[in-house]
């Protein structure tokens, strides 16, 4: 099986199973909006870990009463649509990103707690793209990169398109010095590393922990 749709699976099962903490958003496109109601999760802690071996730990939060729980459609992006996109943004993508981008509608996914690509639901996908990327213009597409995720709250995952306009590798652009780092060979590289690592898990806070939050 294609090695995109094997890590975009396996993360939407991640989500999915910790819906409560991963699976909702302030606002939803009517489309992807599930009707699952967050009375489901009332009972859960307020609060939990996701922890992941090598990787920052993160924070979670129960779903509330605002949020909303999104769910999974299939993609609606058509080539004229990413092609689109790259004329407005004056680059090309990688064969591998575009079928990325063609595999489902979802927002934030992830298997790996520092790497967290772009949300790409339906309607905002290519706007999200756009606006990140014009937003660092300095720093990313003057300078050759193009933003495709976060790395934790200090850096931006990029295309290096100064090395390859085919198949770029992937780096780290730091938010504070603009330096680059190389995370891996090309797009399935990146994903096919971020899958050799253990899945993040959702723990109980320590007791400190709770303390400090203020939850029981």
């Amino acid at each position: 099986m294609n090695i995109i749709k094997i890590y975009i699976d396996k993360a939407l099962a991640l989500v999915e199973s910790n819906k409560e903490y991963l699976m909702y958003e302030k606002e939803v496109h009517p489309e992807m909006k599930s009707e699952m109601n967050w009375l489901t999760f009332k009972q859960k802690p307020a609060k939990v870990n996701l922890e992941q071996k090598g990787a920052a730990t993160a924070l979670l939060s129960l779903i509330s009463e605002e949020d909303k729980i999104w769910k999974v459609i299939d993609a609606t992006i058509a080539d004229n649509d990413i092609e689109k996109l790259e004329f407005d943004l004056k680059i090309t993508f990688p064969d591998s990103y575009k079928e990325y981008l063609r595999y489902k509608h979802f927002y934030t996914i992830f298997l790996d707690n520092d790497i967290r690509l772009y949300p790409k639901p339906i309607g905002l996908w290519n706007q999200i793209l756009k606006e990140n990327n014009e937003n660092m213009k300095e720093i990313l597409l003057d300078r050759g990169y193009l933003g495709i995720g976060n790395f934790s709250d200090y850096g931006e995952v990029c295309f290096d398109f100064n090395e390859s306009t085919d198949n770029p590798p992937i780096v780290m652009v730091d938010y504070e010095t603009g330096e680059a780092e190389r995370l891996a060979n090309n797009f399935t590289a990146l994903l096919e590393k971020i899958m050799t690592k253990p899945e993040p898990m959702v723990t109980e806070l320590k007791a400190w922990e709770k303390k400090m939050y203020g939850v029981s």
